[in-house]
């Protein structure tokens, strides 16, 4: 959407190019046109010559060419502005009378002028004196009562290094908009201002600043709003500073280099905030610089992940170091700052607990604030869960005995979500207690426990757990050959993300011919490696017969065929053709149901997409029902039209929705993984997988991370439900579900 020069909107749509803005397309859309509307305000008097086109700007005077800068037509303004730089000297004088006494639009259009008159002073010929004059006009809008005024002169110091404003720049760092003070800090950057080290970073302490600056009369409260006087104008100062302006003030220290400042700073400042920054700015710019990780570890959280690294290997000195005094305080520090995070819920950053818990996991003072935690029943689920999975990442601190201990009762724990949880820490890492070992080997035998967790508990048992023992396989087995379809869906996925020997891949070929199509997907990927003649014969024969073949995208099998003997080479292709055969099948089916969509009913499709057979709350959420793994139907119907989520359900991979892209990951011990990253950090990512499971990957164990063309959702729905379901179904979506 784009404003013309009359004021009218201008939306360009580009049709089947960019579809609704939304999803990424995969199929080729010349049936979607695309367009440029114009939309104008009814009964709108029109500009006359909005662009200015019967303007002869080489004839006006200087006070003509001024006054065009509060024209009413923004095109006009624009030119004015250039006009204005490219007369370059003979303009200054006027414009900087403009600055102080025109329209708030005048004067900030002046500055701008200005700004550009210096820029290109070269090419204008402008003389040293012309430059300084033309500087002391934009210098003056440091003092003007507006603050889009204020703020368009720092950009101008900014851009044009204006070393000479440093003290008015210095100034503004305690003006009362954040938006102003950002652009001076931007500016201090810029000119690299030494002075400004001290202001930048004490500025940052928003509270301490407000004590200072009260006089003994004010109210103490830290919320109590300060005045500021700028050309007489009194308004308050904010006592929030946002995450951008503590960023520029950071940046800018970074900018100006100076790190024997920086560090006289960290010594005299008794803010914590203060040296905190300072430190960040500090390691940024010398990343071999020595500092006090214990100073620094109660704003490991605010920092960015750059910074957080460099203060990893800090710490991983420290160890080195051998200090046992230092070392001392630094746990102390992190166990402090570890407890106050706890309370709070998720960490924003949970990076910065992973470095305290690598590091530090041997500490015994680390040890047991963990394996309390672990076994407190207040606990925030979610923080357990954390903690979990950072235990599971540091073998020192599962090693140690009060959280090997912790990790057994929670193994015993009559909590079935605590104890799966516990399992799965167990499995990932590498514990081999002789405790451990019999509670898991006690899981793992007893049938009455879900199968999954089982399957956890045998692998954690296992010398190699990527290896599948003959017990996990059998079992994994038996739940995709009769299993429901939910578990049937899960032990697939979990085949398919193994390593199976040749003699477990002849078990699964027959399963081939009766499982549904998302297992089928996830099973055939098993045959991307070389097979033996036998080996390939025996999976064409199952292929052929395989009741969910058409919901494949021919490329998986095309993956496994291609590796083939010559001998074998017509049959696959005879396979292949009649997968292709099924698409074109299917673009006629889809063409049939778009006739029939008027002959949905809503109640019904309701009944659809919670039933069993159609599983779609697997992965969807629909108000407060279903599982978040895919995108959120609840309003999908105001924003897509029928014919769209018919098409949707019909050809999943056609359309991917933008956030919801799906990655294949390769692992260095030679898992494929497949689905969406929904969280990554420095040092691993998390996939959430079809079946909504989230599996942790980290990062030195990725092979290969790509980004996948073929959705998570499983094609096929089109041949397990009925055509009155499919467009029951999405009449029910297309209804507007939600507020």
């Amino acid at each position: 959407v784009l404003e013309d020069a009359d004021g009218s909107l201008l939306v360009i749509d580009t049709g089947g190019w960019f579809y609704r803005g939304c999803p990424t397309s995969q199929r080729a859309r010349p049936d979607v046109p695309g367009g440029i509307y114009r939309i104008q305000r009814s009964g709108m008097t029109p500009l006359p010559d909005p662009r200015g086109k019967h303007i002869h700007w080489s004839e006006l005077d200087l006070n003509s060419l001024v006054r065009l800068l509060n024209d009413t037509r923004h095109v006009v303004r624009e030119a004015a502005i250039e006009e204005c730089a490219a007369r370059g000297a003979s303009m200054i004088d006027r414009l900087q009378t403009a600055v102080r006494t025109g329209d708030v639009r005048v004067r900030r259009n002046a500055v701008w002028a200005l700004t550009r008159i210096v820029g290109a002073g070269t090419e204008n010929g402008l003389t040293a004196d012309q430059r300084q004059r033309a500087l002391d006009g934009i210098r003056v809008a440091f003092q003007d009562a507006h603050p889009s005024l204020r703020e368009t002169a720092c950009h101008a110091a900014a851009v044009l290094e204006d070393a000479a404003a440093e003290s008015e720049l210095i100034g503004l760092l305690q003006d009362p908009s954040p938006f102003v003070r950002r652009k001076a800090a931007v500016a201090l950057g810029r000119i690299h201002s030494n002075a400004a080290i001290e202001p930048l970073l004490t500025g940052l302490d928003v509270n301490r600043s407000l004590r200072q600056n009260r006089s003994p009369t004010e109210p103490t409260s830290a919320f109590a709003p300060q005045k500021s006087t700028v050309n007489s104008v009194s308004v308050p100062i904010d006592a929030a500073m946002d995450a951008e302006e503590r960023h520029a003030r950071v940046f800018a220290v970074i900018e100006i280099n100076n790190p024997a400042e920086i560090r006289r700073l960290i010594g005299d400042s008794t803010s914590p905030v203060v040296r905190r920054a300072a430190m960040t700015a500090l390691m940024e710019i010398d990343p071999s610089a020595s500092i006090d990780p214990a100073e620094f570890i109660p704003g490991l959280v605010d920092v960015p992940g750059s910074t957080q690294l460099q203060f990893h290997r800090s710490l991983h000195r420290v160890r080195e170091q051998h200090n046992e005094a230092l070392l001392s305080r630094v746990t102390s520090a992190a166990c402090a700052a570890l407890e106050s995070w706890m309370p709070q819920g998720p960490s924003q950053d949970q990076d910065a607990a992973q470095i305290l818990l690598t590091e530090l996991g041997d500490q015994p003072a680390i040890g047991q604030l963990v394996a309390q935690h672990l076994t407190n029943p207040l606990t925030n689920r979610t923080i357990l869960q954390q903690l979990m999975r950072h235990v599971s990442n540091s073998s020192a601190l599962a090693s140690q005995a009060e959280v090997t201990a912790a990790i057994e009762r929670l193994l015993r724990s009559d909590d079935a979500t605590l104890r799966q949880a516990a399992v799965q820490m167990a499995a990932t890492s590498s514990l081999r207690t002789t405790r451990l070992q019999t509670a898991l080997q006690s899981i793992a035998e007893d049938a009455a426990t879900e199968p999954f967790v089982r399957i956890q508990a045998m692998q954690a048992l296992a010398p190699n757990p990527q290896q599948l023992t003959s017990a996990t396989f059998t079992l994994l087995r038996d739940l995709v050959a009769s299993g429901t379809p939910d578990n049937a869906s899960r032990a697939a996925q979990r085949l398919g993300n193994s390593s199976v020997s040749g003699e477990q891949l002849s078990q699964l070929t027959p399963l081939l011919t009766g499982v549904g199509p998302q297992p089928l997907r996830d099973l055939v990927h098993l045959y991307q490696r070389t097979l033996s003649v036998d080996e390939a014969v025996a999976f064409l024969s199952a292929m052929e017969n395989a009741r969910s073949l058409n919901s494949l995208p021919a490329v998986d099998v095309s993956e496994v065929v291609k590796r083939f003997p010559e001998e074998l080479h017509d049959r696959a292709n005879r396979l292949l053709d009649q997968m292709k055969l099924a698409e074109q099948q299917k673009l006629r089916r889809l063409d049939v149901l778009l006739g029939q969509l008027k002959d949905g009913d809503a109640e019904r499709g309701r009944s659809v997409f919670f039933s069993e057979k159609a599983r779609c709350a697997t992965c969807h959420v629909v108000g407060d029902q279903g599982r978040r793994v895919g995108p959120d139907l609840t309003t999908i119907g105001k924003n897509r039209s029928a014919a769209d989520l018919l098409e949707s359900i019909v050809f999943p991979s056609s359309t991917i929705v933008r956030q919801y892209e799906p990655y294949t990951v390769a692992t260095t011990d030679g898992r494929t993984l497949n689905g969406l990253i929904i969280q990554e950090t420095g040092s691993e990512i998390t996939l959430q997988q079809r079946s909504g499971e989230a599996i942790t990957i980290r990062r030195t164990e990725i092979d290969e991370l790509v980004p996948a063309t073929i959705s998570i959702m499983p094609s096929g729905f089109d041949d397990q439900l009925t055509a009155q379901q499919i467009v029951d179904l999405v009449a029910w979506l297309q209804q507007g579900l939600g507020p």
